[in-house]
């Protein structure tokens, strides 16, 4: 789906940071927080006084010059997609951190395993998700096929555009919601991640093993191509055991 949404990119950057850097949330002052700013941003205050490229570098490797914009930061929303070129995504890098910090923080807990956001959520393994997934089919049907929504976009002849959701009137709508739902995801922790492909919005809302991702992923892929639920568990499953098959 092309470049990562800034929400699947801030995800990804406090997953890193639980790692590197236990219990960071609690150590960023949100009032003062502001994304671009040499002083104030998240590498600023949890590392006052060092340079900013060495940190950087420290964190998630050098991958560009040293003064230069680092695509992998981009990628974990530590920085602009075009490198101190877009003040208003800044603006809002520094709104979505804020957001997950203040989340955390009111919790009182780290909110998830991996830094997903998502409090208290077990880890994802791939007998769970197959076996949550064939609970969600048993209820809908095997030739259950996924209905597209309106995303309030038109094409050129003004019909509306559909796509497929995650939630829907406050309720799972897609295959792969329904399973991180039923997981103990809440649906709210999809927020921002409307469109996104499952391999990048699953290890963001809880850990989960590679297998787990790669049959979510595929089964969503077929569901998006109109093939009924059973039919994309099964493709997805053999494509799960040709990956395994290979290693």
């Amino acid at each position: 789906m092309g470049e990562l949404s800034l929400a699947v990119r801030v995800a990804k950057g406090a997953a890193l940071l639980d790692v590197k850097v236990p219990g960071w949330h609690k150590r960023i002052d949100t009032d003062r927080l502001e994304q671009g700013s040499d002083d104030d941003d998240l590498f600023g205050q949890l590392f006052e006084g060092a340079d900013y490229y060495e940190v950087r570098t420290d964190l998630v490797g050098p991958g560009a010059a040293p003064r230069t914009g680092s695509p992998t930061a981009q990628a974990h929303g530590f920085e602009c997609s075009i490198y101190r070129g877009d003040v208003y995504e800044y603006d809002r890098l520094t709104d979505e951190w804020r957001r997950i910090i203040k989340a955390r923080c009111a919790q009182g807990i780290p909110l998830g395993a991996g830094g997903s956001g998502v409090s208290a959520v077990e880890p994802l393994s791939y007998e769970r998700a197959q076996q949550l997934a064939r609970e969600v089919v048993a209820e809908h049907g095997a030739d259950y096929v996924y209905v597209k929504q309106p995303n309030g976009d038109f094409d050129c002849e003004d019909r509306p555009v559909l796509s497929c959701f995650y939630v829907v009137d406050d309720a799972p709508s897609c295959l792969v919601a329904h399973v991180l739902h039923r997981h103990g995801v809440p649906l709210d922790a999809f927020d921002g991640y409307e469109h996104e492909n499952a391999k990048d919005v699953v290890p963001a809302l809880v850990d989960s093993d590679a297998a787990a991702v790669l049959f979510l992923n595929t089964a969503q892929k077929e569901q998006d191509e109109g093939i009924p639920w059973g039919r994309a568990l099964d493709i997805a499953a053999c494509v799960v055991a040709g990956r395994a098959a290979l290693s």
